[in-house]
């Protein structure tokens, strides 16, 4: 599921999910908002399985897909941060296995840049992009 609608009729899941993952980024944005990091950051509760379930990790790419595709099309902006913590509320429901990592950039400028992103099984689904230019700073194995 590349697009977020595809060309093809939505399976019953696919369907379901929608206003989940809707409803998850609106709560995450308010989260970050107005709460201080501490209150709404995960702790590590276990080790992330590199050898996830195949359909688990279907479901993860499902789910992440529909956030991604969600998130250009709210009225409030969904940062890097508030879709990684969206789709980690979705994954705890289901148990998927997942990390979330946090990373900094320093600009030739000295201006310094941060991006979140979430990984299942090795593989990023959420807030990929130019990671080789961020230094990971955390990660959380959930």
């Amino acid at each position: 599921m590349n697009a977020f609608l595809p060309n093809r009729k939505l399976t019953p899941f696919e369907r379901s999910i929608i206003p989940e993952a809707f409803t998850e980024l609106l709560l995450q944005r308010i989260k970050v908002t107005l709460l201080p990091s501490r209150k709404y950051m995960p702790a590590s509760t276990r080790k992330t399985s590199s050898n996830a379930a195949p359909e688990k990790i279907e479901s993860a790419k499902i789910i992440a897909a529909t956030i991604n595709g969600l998130a250009i099309r709210t009225p409030f902006t969904s940062t890097c941060l508030v879709k990684v913590l969206a789709a980690h509320k979705m994954f705890a429901k289901r148990n998927i296995a997942h990390a979330i990592h946090c990373g900094v950039h320093v600009n030739p400028q000295k201006k310094i840049s941060a991006h979140a992103w979430l990984s299942v099984a090795g593989k990023i689904l959420i807030g990929g992009g130019q990671l080789s230019q961020y230094k990971e700073i955390s990660r959380v194995e959930l």
